[in-house]
């Protein structure tokens, strides 16, 4: 324990940790040769953090182009929903006006049939009344012609008379 001690102060050998976990007592120059090589290993891993940062950064890059694109894309896809939600709206009242259309349509032929059939009535009844008009033309023209014939009898019979009249006045004188 004395030469333990005695090499401590003279500072031969040091208390030290070997790792986060071990730890004892060393020579100095123990020592100094396991900090050198911790410190090239840390040098070692520090350049290989480096690369790996590098790498990172590398990759984060490379990472940002399509998240940018996504991104944009993303942007392009909610104004689509936008531009799709008002497609559907305007179809949706495209359906409600053809389905007002239809209705109109529909009211419109049922009132066109009825115009038909009131037409084909009048047609009808324009049949019949130019048939009555006919017979009443026909019964006209007999009547007319009748009244003819009949006035032509009155004034072959006042001629039969005038003449009868002349002659009776001829023979009394």
């Amino acid at each position: 324990m004395r030469q333990v001690l005695h090499q401590w102060l003279d500072g031969e050998i040091a208390w030290a940790y070997r790792d986060f976990e071990k730890a004892g007592w060393a020579t100095v120059q123990d020592w100094a040769q396991h900090t050198k090589q911790q410190a090239e290993e840390i040098q070692r891993l520090g350049g290989e953090l480096g690369k790996a940062t590098d790498t990172i950064e590398r990759l984060n890059t490379k990472v940002r182009k399509p998240s940018a694109r996504i991104d944009a894309v993303e942007s392009d896809l909610k104004g689509a929903k936008a531009d799709l939600s008002l497609e559907q709206g305007k179809v949706e009242e495209c359906k409600r006006q053809k389905a007002r259309d239809a209705e109109t349509f529909e009211k419109a032929r049922s009132l066109i049939e009825k115009a038909i059939g009131q037409r084909d009535q009048h047609a009808g009844a324009a049949s019949a009344l130019e048939a009555q008009l006919e017979a009443e033309r026909e019964a006209h023209n007999r009547t007319e012609a009748a009244l003819v014939w009949r006035a032509r009898l009155v004034k072959v019979l006042l001629a039969v008379c005038l003449m009868l009249a002349v002659l009776v006045l001829l023979s009394s004188y």
